[in-house]
């Protein structure tokens, strides 16, 4: 069985499978390790092949593993799937892609000042990257982010709308 749930009030949701059907069980399994309390939005039939699916059909969305924003498109995705007359197609669902906004009219960020900024702060930077917020003021201090961290900022830095110099992070 497949599952949605959704963090309240506005956390991410939650796509899971339960092999033995007990989505109760699992979803009280769940709350002990988020910091939200968990809602069902429903579930239907389908296995962890069926799961996958939707996995790919999302991922634009994904926030971590099997978590995704609570975006408008996801959430009529959702409403589909969930209508009784859905039957699943025998190849791949449709992918639902997030709107980019092209290149070109993002705002480009000129300093690591800013990368961070845009990012939430010197908090929500660590965060993001798995580390402390002094990784973080040193990025401030020697005005260059490390080049290992380049993937999840700048794509962060994409979903939020803005672009920024490849010299930020050291790279040419």
């Amino acid at each position: 069985m497949i599952y949605f749930a959704r963090g309240e009030p506005d956390g991410p949701i939650k796509v899971g499978f339960c092999r033995d059907g007990r989505v109760g069980r699992r979803l009280t399994e769940i709350r002990q390790a988020v910091p939200w309390e968990l809602r069902l939005l429903g579930t239907m039939q389908g296995g962890r092949p069926h799961e996958v699916k939707i996995h790919h059909s999302l991922s634009d969305f994904r926030v971590r593993g099997e978590w995704f924003e609570a975006h408008p498109d996801v959430l009529s995705a959702i409403r589909k799937l969930l209508d009784p007359t859905f039957r699943w197609p025998s190849g791949r669902l449709p992918r639902i892609c997030r709107a980019r906004v092209p290149a070109a009219v993002k705002p480009a960020l000129s300093s690591a000042d800013e990368v961070i900024d845009k990012l939430g702060g010197t908090s929500a930077a660590a965060r993001l990257i798995d580390g402390t917020d002094q990784q973080v003021c040193n990025w401030r201090r020697a005005k260059k982010i490390p080049a290992p961290y380049y993937l999840i900022t700048s794509r962060e830095l994409d979903r939020l709308g803005f672009s920024a110099a490849p010299e930020i992070w050291g790279m040419h």
